[in-house]
């Protein structure tokens, strides 16, 4: 029987869900908060931690529309993915031509997403789902948001070089501001 997609994604979170029951003996074997072994980890162990977090700067006057000045992040893992926690106080920021795609998982907290001319999609505790490359419109967090997010290194490293700085991006010819 072939699953689909969606389906077979349930069947790994409850699967990473059910190693909660080892949580005490994964938690004596846990590794350092950023992983660029090539030994599996386990990640389920920092999503309600507290440890590792970072503060991150407000986001700036082209994104914040409110909030955007309490928010920090964890890194899980580093390689051609990256992995990251990511929490906030309740904010809603604009994204215009969103640099890469995004896997979000929800842990805490509920986000609201708002396409540009369309209608918004809530996500709550539990949820996952994908914000492509190109999104543009807004992105609201309430309830003590985090986050869970998976997007490839690269075009991290590029948006942050250039999107997040508002400079348009000389090799792809896309910028905040274009």
């Amino acid at each position: 029987m072939k699953l689909k997609p969606v389906l077979r994604i349930s069947v790994a979170v409850l699967s990473l869900a059910a190693l909660g029951i080892t949580l005490s003996a994964a938690e004596e074997q846990r590794r350092p908060a950023v992983n660029s072994s090539v030994t599996p980890s386990l990640l389920n162990v920092a999503l309600n931690s507290s440890d590792g977090f970072e503060p991150q700067e407000p986001w700036g006057p082209t994104f914040a529309i409110k909030g955007g000045d309490q928010h920090a992040a964890r890194s899980l893992f580093n390689g051609d993915i990256s992995v990251e926690l990511y929490e906030s106080k309740d904010e809603l920021i604009k994204l215009v031509k969103q640099p890469y795609d995004e896997f979000v998982y929800v842990v805490r907290g509920e986000a609201v997403l708002t396409p540009q001319g369309g209608k918004s999609m809530r996500f709550k505790v539990g949820d996952f789902f994908i914000v492509p490359k190109g999104f543009t419109g807004t992105w609201e967090t309430l309830h003590d948001y985090r986050e869970l997010i998976v997007i490839e290194t690269t075009s991290v490293a590029r948006a942050e070089k250039y999107y997040f700085k508002g400079l348009p991006d000389p090799e792809r010819g896309v910028g905040r501001k274009q």
